[in-house]
């Protein structure tokens, strides 16, 4: 869709982008449109989302939670996706 709409393939960590705007819109519609900065920073640190991609949630100093690691390989000056590492090595 994003390629039909855009004539171009989506870039390289478009899926995790769209992942956080989706989180950030859940938690601005829990807390209201008028929400203030600190309370939906505050609210987004505590918060989980399980996205296209994987779940999203912070640690106590602000750290994402995950450990995913993504393979890309570049070829012919493109950059390609290949896979969670985990799942290639495993």
């Amino acid at each position: 869709d994003y390629q039909k709409e855009f004539g171009r393939a989506p870039g390289t960590y478009s899926a995790e982008a769209f992942d956080i705007a989706n989180m950030i819109i859940a938690e601005v519609k829990k807390a209201g449109a008028d929400v203030e900065r600190e309370a939906l920073r505050d609210a987004l640190a505590k918060a989980s989302y399980k996205g296209l991609t994987k779940t999203f949630s912070f640690g106590e100093n602000g750290e994402f939670k995950g450990t995913d690691v993504y393979l890309y390989q570049v070829k012919g000056g493109k950059i390609g996706y290949q896979g969670n590492i985990n799942e290639l090595a495993g």
